[in-house]
């Protein structure tokens, strides 16, 4: 009788754990569309666009027209079976819950279950222990925000771990097995395997300095090479391209110091207290406070090692500390370290957002609460139903926000699910081309397919054109309406379309003055003359275009612009002019592209307010020559860098830097705190700020004896001048201050009662100025500063007879009839050298993602055909690499009718990557089934 209470209540626990699990998953459960913004709803078309070989550019999970890949193509064996699913009719809405939630469910709760068995763990232990692996605040918002990849990585770890240990003593197929289990550990997040190497580096570390387990060394090497054969060999389909592609692995910002202060959300009690710090609406930036009660947990997790004497309690206590620590980021106490690992650590810039660290935290806790509640329930056995009953009660109310409906991804009933369902079926009905501009953003629901990919508002206005336009810093949708050539901006980008959802009212909190705006900006976009009609009202509103290029078009005229992209207003003040007629090449948009201009259909030149030497650099010095002052310089303005010049008392903290994606910030600041303006590009270096009278040291190898050196500064009404010194000897010094400067103003549109406000500033430029000869090879230059505002730019330095070659060949070149001054008193009639029709026509097949036939008839002279989507140099024609146009899409040059192949060189490296993957797996399965075959003959 004893036995069978003992057996009721052994199967009653994991009765009750079950109940709970599902008491806060009930929604997933119940049919119906759900969508996440990390995991948005996925229509047909885009759907079965997966079921393909991988592919290195895509436009179908971004923001913006396009992009390279390479980076996460580690996941396509989880984008093909999605694609499968499209292929045989599944609805996205069941493929979501069958291939993520509910394996990322299950597989979580083996897989923890896994570790509890290897550590033997029992009874009410593990069943609390489970509970914690699955209903903390990390996992629940990883389900709920859509991160359903990083979800499974998270479910899978413990299993991957348990795997190692096993290896060791085990045979071939145990570390076949671990290396299979890594690769399935990458294809859902790269980055876990990282993870999963901190957490077998710190075991065989504890294994070493704790256990003394020095003989293990040769089974770790075996597993180890197992393992990275395994993984290599699986993942070559996507390592290949990246490794042979010549394309930067990772965004300028996955480097930037600044990053890890700016996603740092968890403090210190946040990570102690397993509380995710957006929970739980899960919106970004909104960190939630911290809850006293939800000390409990951790209480009993570190008293563990008081009250279990176990080895494998210290080595997880040991996890627990170091990712409670890890998670914090930058934030107190010894914020420096994860600083120190971000910049210095190899790999591990890959966490710019700490929280990933969470896991670690889950594991180590959700070991540690089993440990020490085995224990207690083997020492106090009849506390057991009240244990349980406690535990239950936490876990109920601490997931209260789930179970009652309160989140905001795919835990939560779909909002306007019947507007946005009529907006994809006007969509559908349009058989044509043209991309869906969503302001600000798109939402879980928005439509999306192969000829109506989506743009995000929110990532065009990262854009230099879009972000130029923005007039102050609050409003960033305002470009819409107040830059006057935006309307053929989008007709060249092929928006057809703009979606203004009204926002979710679930995640943010939305006053009377937010609805006022989303209605007022709705009227003021509607009413601008390049809208056609308003097709859908709110709360899902959409507006057709009357203009739209296809995805290839021809610009029968192309033109190189020095200077500003303000000559695109001078531009449209036309009636006549279409920008999609004219192909416009920004030279100072990046170091060497004027050294391009021979691959341009016999371009014209355009000097916007830019003299003979701002012609001379921009077509001639190549990129390896430039140097940019803001790659030394630190972006607080607060910093230490740089110090007083002489006899002068310091007013401000230093030198200080902004970079290109800073734009709008950079503007208002000038506008603002000095009543000046300036458009200009800034060769992609960003710039380096002297506020007062202040010296830098710069350090180059660039800097040699007897080089010229040149220096692009801004000139303006609140500057002064910049001295260049070396070693104590002057260089040269560059007046920096406009006594007359042109005036600019700036339109801040009003509505209704509120009447337009215009802005007046100083125009300020920037300009390259010839310096001097430099004396010595230190390699170092000193800048000294004096004025309100300095702002260098770049710096180069070249021979002596190599400046006389190019500007030699620059004077020739404005000799032949094709170099434009323009701006000032140089006012040439710019419809002159401009087109307002085309003759040619373009036809084309969309082969893949990567890959497209055009054919080109009617071409009445060289032209540029132009490809729209986001430029990268990787696009070919023939084997020429596109060149930038309107700063945002791909160019080609034409000379003839024909059919041509556009194509995507990194693919090219796919190919062979995935023959080796496939002959891995083939080698694999073999090798798995001979050693099965093996073993049989000895039981």
């Amino acid at each position: 009788m004893q036995n069978l209470r003992i057996n009721r209540s052994r199967s009653f626990w994991p009765l009750i754990a079950s109940l709970i699990i599902l008491l806060v998953y009930w929604i997933v459960i119940v049919p119906g569309i759900r969508g996440a913004q990390d995991f948005p709803y996925t229509f047909q078309a885009s759907l079965v666009e997966g079921f393909n070989l991988p592919q290195t550019w895509s436009t179908r999970t971004m923001g913006w027209i396009g992009e390279y890949v390479v980076g996460t193509l580690w996941s396509w064996p989880v984008d093909f079976l999605y694609g499968v699913g499209g292929m045989v009719g599944v609805d996205f809405w069941l493929l979501e819950r069958l291939l993520g939630i509910f394996p990322a469910i299950l597989l979580a709760a083996y897989s923890i279950n896994a570790a509890f068995n290897y550590y033997e763990v029992k009874g009410l232990g593990k069943i609390a222990g489970t509970l914690l692996y699955l209903l903390n605040s990390y996992f629940i918002l990883l389900i709920d925000g859509g991160q359903i990849a990083i979800a499974l990585a998270y479910a899978l770890l413990p299993l991957c771990f348990v795997n190692f240990l096993e290896a060791q003593g085990g045979s071939i197929k145990f570390k076949l097995f671990f290396g299979i289990c890594v690769s399935a550990l990458g294809f859902f997040d790269i980055r876990f395997v990282y993870v999963l190497g901190i957490l077998i580096f710190l075991k065989i570390l504890f294994d070493f300095a704790v256990l003394r387990k020095v003989k293990i060394i040769g089974n770790h090497f075996k597993t180890g090479t197992t393992t990275i054969f395994v993984f290599l060999g699986l993942n070559a389909y996507w390592l290949l391209p990246a490794f042979l592609a010549k394309h930067p692995a990772l965004p300028s910002a996955f480097v930037q110091r600044s990053q890890i202060d700016f996603l740092s959300f968890a403090k210190l009690g946040h990570a102690l207290s397993l509380l995710s710090p957006h929970w739980y609406k899960n919106v970004f930036g909104k960190v939630t406070p911290l809850n006293p009660w939800l000390f409990v947990i951790p209480l009993f997790v570190f008293l563990t090692p008081m009250l279990v004497r176990r080895k494998q309690v210290f080595f997880w206590t040991l996890v627990a500390f170091l990712s409670v620590f890890l998670v914090k980021g930058n934030n107190p106490p010894f914020e420096g370290v994860y600083e120190l690992l971000f910049l210095h650590l190899p790999g591990f810039s890959l966490f710019r957002d700490p929280t990933k660290f969470f896991v670690l935290v889950c594991l180590a806790y959700s070991i540690l609460f089993g440990n020490v509640l085995t224990v207690i329930m083997h020492r106090l056995p009849r506390v057991k139903t009240v244990a349980l009953f406690a535990i239950a009660v936490y876990f109920v109310a601490s997931t209260f926000p789930v179970w009652s409906n309160q989140m905001t991804g795919l835990l939560s009933f779909s909002r306007y699910e019947d507007e946005y369902k009529a907006v994809a079926k006007i969509m559908e009905s349009d058989m044509g081309y043209g991309r869906i501009l969503w302001v600000p953003k798109k939402y879980p629901l928005g439509f999306s397919s192969p000829n109506h990919s989506s743009v995000e508002l929110s990532a065009m206005v990262q854009k230099w054109p879009f972000a130029r336009g923005v007039v102050g810093k609050y409003e960033y949708s305002n470009f819409l309406r107040e830059m006057p050539h935006i309307g053929q901006l989008l007709d060249v980008l092929g928006v057809k379309y703009l979606a203004f959802p009204f926002p979710d009212t679930k995640r943010e909190d939305i006053k009377q003055d937010n609805v006022d705006y989303y209605y007022s900006f709705l009227d003021q976009i509607s009413s601008q003359a390049w809208v056609q009609e308003r097709l859908a009202l709110p709360p899902v509103a959409l507006l057709k275009t009357k203009e739209s290029q296809n995805r290839f078009f021809v610009s029968e005229n192309t033109l190189a612009v020095i200077g500003s992209d303000d000559i695109y207003k001078d531009f449209v003040k036309s009636s006549n002019f279409r920008l999609a007629n004219n192909a416009i090449i920004f030279l100072e948009e990046t170091p060497g592209l004027g050294s391009r201009l021979k691959d341009l259909p016999d371009p014209e030149v355009i000097l916007n307010s830019k003299a003979n030497i701002d012609l001379a650099v921009a077509l001639n010095v190549p990129k390896e020559l430039f140097f940019f002052p803001a790659t030394q310089l630190p972006a607080d303005p607060d910093s230490k860098s740089g110090w007083p010049a002489s006899n002068v008392l310091r007013s401000n903290a230093g030198w200080w830097k902004r970079e290109t994606n800073d734009i709008i910030w950079w503007r208002d600041f000038l506008e603002t705190k000095y009543g000046i303006d300036n458009r200009d590009f800034d060769y992609g270096g960003g710039w380096g700020v002297a506020e007062g009278n202040l010296g830098l040291e710069v350090t180059s190898d660039k800097f040699k004896k007897d080089y010229i050196l040149l220096a692009r500064v801004m000139e303006s009404s609140r500057g002064g001048k910049v001295e260049i010194f070396q070693n104590g000897d002057i260089i040269g010094e560059i007046n920096t201050r406009l006594y007359r400067p042109l005036k600019t103003t700036v339109k801040l549109t009003g509505y209704k009662e509120t009447p337009d406000q215009i802005f007046e500033y100083d125009k300020a430029s920037f300009g390259w100025q010839e310096v001097g000869k430099l004396t010595k090879d230190s390699g170092t230059i000193t800048l000294v500063t004096e004025g309100d505002i300095n702002v260098v730019n770049a710096l180069v330095t070249l021979p002596e007879d190599l400046w006389e070659e190019y500007a030699w060949q620059t004077y020739q070149m404005t000799q032949g009839g094709k170099v434009y001054w323009y701006g000032g008193e140089n006012r040439i009639d710019l419809e002159k050298i401009a087109v307002s029709s085309n003759s040619a026509s373009v036809s084309y097949t969309r082969i893949s993602p990567t890959h497209y036939k055009v054919k080109i008839s009617g071409l009445g002279k060289a032209s540029t055909l132009v490809f729209s989507e986001s430029f990268d140099p990787l696009w070919q024609l023939a084997g020429q690499p596109a060149f930038p146009v309107y700063g945002l899409v791909n160019g080609f040059k034409l000379t003839q009718d024909g059919e041509f192949d556009i194509f995507y060189s990194p693919q090219k490296y796919v190919y062979p990557g995935l023959i080796v993957s496939i002959f891995t797996v083939i080698t694999i399965i073999v090798l798995y089934a001979h050693l099965s075959n093996k073993n049989s003959f000895h039981p």
